[in-house]
């Protein structure tokens, strides 16, 4: 299955586990294929778009179906019930969309899946997203480990990057650190950006930052150095 699928952040936060995302996504895509009508489709061949076993399909589904997620139509032949029919049910969303591809679904793990589309969720335009591991792995309903985990393979894949962030006035700890992820190429987007963009206002700034910096740096070099110096320079 190719193209992309638009998931309401909304359905994200009730949450959803990584195996329902996967099959919400397969529905949602066919859903908008068909019009918004209910597409027939069987958990087997939902289970071969989205890579996880026939079984996992089936407790995902029973979960959405319970929670009015998705809308389920039985269908019977000769008092057999076959493959039944699904739609994506509609939800008052007020919130963003993030986009994901569906080759992404497919060769994602399902927790794998859930962190990169809960870093989607909370990124901004600039696909920068500020927030502390426990705050992300609380929303999305991971642990911290696995999402750390998780994080990692993204990084060492390319697909994120990510720096700490450290603050002067809070003691961090390894449980609350804080780190700075960029998805994609955000951070060249916005540096070819602000080069295209180099307006009076925008080099007024920057000469501004420069200025401040410069006499930042001469105080830390006659406090730090000229002063220790000059002071521990014995009488002749």
């Amino acid at each position: 299955m190719n193209g992309s699928v638009r998931i309401p952040n909304d359905i994200l936060l009730l949450p959803l586990s990584g195996a329902e995302l996967k099959v919400y996504a397969v529905l949602s895509a066919l859903n908008f294929a068909s019009g918004g009508k209910y597409v027939k489709i069987s958990h087997s061949a939902i289970a071969s778009h989205t890579g996880v076993s026939v079984s996992s399909v089936r407790r995902a589904v029973a979960k959405m179906v319970k929670r009015n997620i998705l809308g389920v139509c039985r269908t019977y032949s000769d008092g057999k019930r076959i493959s039944d029919r699904y739609r994506v049910q509609a939800h008052k969303c007020t919130s963003k969309y993030i986009s994901l591809d569906m080759n992404t679904v497919f060769k994602y793990s399902s927790d794998k899946l859930l962190t990169y589309a809960g870093l989607l969720m909370h990124a901004n335009a600039h696909k920068t997203c500020y927030i502390s591991e426990r705050k992300l792995a609380r929303k999305i309903g991971l642990s911290v480990p696995t999402l750390r985990k998780y994080t990692k393979e993204l990084e060492r894949e390319g697909v994120i990057q990510k720096h700490e962030r450290f603050y002067k006035k809070t003691k961090q700890t390894k449980a609350h650190r804080s780190f700075a992820y960029v998805i994609g190429r955000g951070a060249e987007i916005l540096k070819c950006a602000l080069e295209v963009k180099k307006t009076p206002a925008v080099i007024s700034r920057i000469s501004s930052l420069m200025r401040r910096a410069f006499k930042k740096a001469l105080r830390f070099l006659f406090s730090r150095v000229l002063k220790k110096e000059y002071f521990s320079t014995p009488p002749p």
